[in-house]
């Protein structure tokens, strides 16, 4: 089981949301199902979360199934992010989605730490894999 647990490992974050402080985690079983409940790739998804084209179910899927992935019921998923994206105003949803997303494709901070930072700016890019935490309030 350890090859399992590193092989997963990489896609992993821990953050604070509008929903509290979460762990997230999409694997390939999430992303299959994210392809379909938003009808277009990762990456597409991801772009649309980047440029501020998204919809409303890329972000709410990206989050929602990101708890499962990272262990948490399904219905206590749903109804954690479906109360919180009905309390707060949605733009604070995007960013933290984006963060999941992005570290399942590209990996998340801290996984190699013997390689510095393309982005001395401490922002993160997504495309570079440098991808820092987003910040709530």
């Amino acid at each position: 089981m350890a090859g399992a647990e590193i092989a997963r490992a990489f896609n992993r974050v821990t953050m604070g949301w509008p929903g509290g402080e979460h762990s997230f985690g999409l694997n390939i079983g999430e992303l299959l199902a994210l392809q379909s409940i938003c009808k277009a790739g990762p990456n597409v998804v991801l772009n649309r979360l980047q440029t501020g084209s998204w919809h409303v179910e890329d972000v709410r899927a990206v989050l929602r199934l990101g708890l499962i992935g990272a262990g948490m019921e399904d219905e206590e998923a749903k109804l954690l992010v479906f109360n919180n994206m009905a309390a707060a105003p949605l733009l604070k949803f995007v960013m933290p989605a984006h963060y999941v997303l992005a570290a399942a494709l590209v990996g998340s901070v801290g996984e190699d730490e013997d390689t510095p930072p393309d982005d001395e700016s401490g922002d993160g890019d997504a495309a570079s894999g440098n991808v820092q935490a987003p910040k709530t309030s």
